[in-house]
């Protein structure tokens, strides 16, 4: 369904990855790729459950080395910083995409009145 709507959009991109069959040997047709793809993703979803189980420490299972301790004033202007400093150029950067598509329909509009 996708890979229609996306054809139908005119926005399907050729496959950017090889396929090869089980005996190695390169897919090339569309039916024959998503067909292995598929019996690829139902072996690896239906294999049969492990037949061990790893157990952990239970005190290395939350012991991530992050500090989770109060937050110093600094570190959170720190991050608010960052923070604006990063939407600021993402903000510039979509504003030049727009004036840049926007350009051309300006000077149509002033041509036309």
């Amino acid at each position: 369904m996708y890979a229609i709507t996306k054809e139908l959009a005119g926005k399907l991109k050729a496959f950017s990855t090889q396929v090869e069959n089980k005996e190695g040997f390169l897919l090339i047709q569309t039916d024959d790729i998503n067909r292995r793809w598929m019996e690829h993703f139902s072996e690896v979803l239906n294999q049969a459950p492990p037949t061990t189980s790893l157990n952990f420490p239970e005190e290395t299972l939350f012991d991530l080395g992050i500090y989770s301790g109060p937050l110093l004033l600094s570190e959170v202007k720190e991050a608010l910083m960052t923070l604006s400093l990063t939407l600021n150029r993402i903000k510039s950067k979509v504003e030049k995409v727009l004036r840049d598509e926007q350009h051309g329909f300006r000077q149509t509009d002033r041509v036309l009145t």
